[in-house]
């Protein structure tokens, strides 16, 4: 659900950079693209 990748990106974003913060991009209603607090990269896509 979006609340559900709203809490997820949250917790990974905390302390980390977002390359592209959720919203929607045409390919997906629901996208973000971030590096968590220790650099791992994570995109997290509703589908």
């Amino acid at each position: 659900s979006e609340e559900e990748l709203n809490r997820i990106v949250g917790t990974l974003g905390k302390d980390g950079a977002f390359l592209m913060p959720p919203d929607n991009y045409g390919f997906s209603r629901r996208f973000a693209w971030l590096n968590d607090r220790f650099g791992v990269s994570w995109q997290i896509n509703l589908a």
